[in-house]
């Protein structure tokens, strides 16, 4: 009988499995290399979330007291410890949550994944939640982040970095008979309505242009962008659609010719990296995004161009890039995307970080 030499690999999070993208995308990755048992532990929800068979997944039920919640996963992990379920001694890695701290108890070998800090619109409590933070984080012996302007902000004296990324498209020749406008992403405290009003006042400017949202995350606001749409007759130019995943959207990638990337300007949003700009260069598009110091760093000249966020200039933006789409080489931004897939920052980031364990 061959002995199992594979390595133990846990997450630990407060969702379920899936509901953490950039974790989800990991799992799938690692799975490829034939080196770890993975295992992920978290909390039940009502969510509609991708799977993968090969990942044992272990979920506390869902409490909507956020204490309750939090002492219902420790339960379930400290039980799983007990049955042998989980090795304290494996590979264990953290997405971060208020009071993940008390697993060290628990657990060794410890990595805590830090994707964001608060962008929370109060700024109490943004200062209180990135203080928790990284307090909580200095009680861990390693931890991994986004990009390096997190890094220094956390202050850790070991952290990693290991950048988002996104997931390999199929390349298509773009058209232009019509010139196809993509936001894909949350609509969470992002002013995506904003976004319809520019649209509304390009498209008086070029009747080729279309507008496409896929949203979710916040149905008060995709209420306001339907009411919108409906109330000044622009659902020949502008549609909204909700809840289509991978890979289902992925067609809609493939026929657009720009990817809107609308994040406030903010203090709290200026370091935060966007993983649909990765996405959007891995499908060819030319990225419209709005002036952050991190979507700044992250498009160059032919790959994007970067607007503040102000209806009237990003309108102006649209018409000019709408008025130039026969001139981008889509190929080359796409081939420029294969530097930020999934695959490739697993072999060049994460798995390095893992294997030093």
């Amino acid at each position: 009988m061959q002995k199992n030499t594979k390595k133990n690999l846990n997450f630990f999070g407060l969702g379920v499995f899936g509901s953490e993208p950039v974790i989800n995308s990991w799992c799938s990755e690692l799975l490829k290399y034939d080196q770890y048992s993975i295992s992920y532990f978290g909390v039940q929800e009502n969510k509609k979330v991708p799977t993968l068979t090969d990942i044992s997944c272990k979920h506390s039920d869902f409490e909507r007291n956020p204490f309750l919640r939090r002492v219902k996963f420790v339960l379930m992990v400290k039980k799983y410890i007990d049955l042998g379920k989980i090795i304290p001694s494996a590979t264990n890695s953290i997405v971060y949550f208020p009071g993940c701290s008390i697993l060290k108890f628990f657990l060794k070998n410890l990595i805590l994944y830090v994707p964001t800090l608060s962008v929370s619109q109060s700024a109490f409590y943004r200062i209180f939640f990135d203080t928790i933070l990284k307090v909580e984080a200095r009680i861990f012996d390693n931890i991994i982040t986004v990009n390096h302007y997190l890094e220094k902000k956390i202050g850790h004296p070991k952290s990693f970095v290991v950048e988002l990324g996104s997931r390999a498209f199929d390349y298509e020749p773009k058209t232009t008979d019509t010139i196809d406008f993509l936001y894909v992403g949350t609509l969470f405290n992002r002013n995506i309505l904003d976004s319809v009003k520019a649209f509304q006042i390009a498209c008086k400017k070029n009747k080729k242009i279309c507008y496409t949202i896929i949203g979710n995350g916040c149905d008060n606001e995709a209420k306001k962008i339907i009411k919108y749409i409906d109330e000044n007759s622009l659902d020949s130019s502008i549609k909204f659609l909700d809840g289509i995943h991978p890979p289902e959207v992925d067609s809609y990638f493939k026929s657009a010719n720009f990817g809107i990337s609308y994040v406030p300007q903010s203090d709290y949003f200026d370091l935060q990296p966007v993983t649909k700009v990765y996405e959007y260069c891995a499908a060819g598009l030319f990225v419209l995004a709005t002036n952050t110091t991190a979507q700044r760093n992250m498009l160059i000249d032919d790959i994007g161009i970067c607007v503040d966020c102000d209806i009237d200039l990003f309108a102006d933006k649209i018409s000019y890039l709408a008025n130039k789409a026969d001139e981008f080489d889509y190929l080359s931004i796409h081939r420029y995307g294969a530097n930020f897939l999934n695959k490739t920052i697993v072999r060049n980031k994460l798995l390095p970080v893992l294997d030093s364990k």
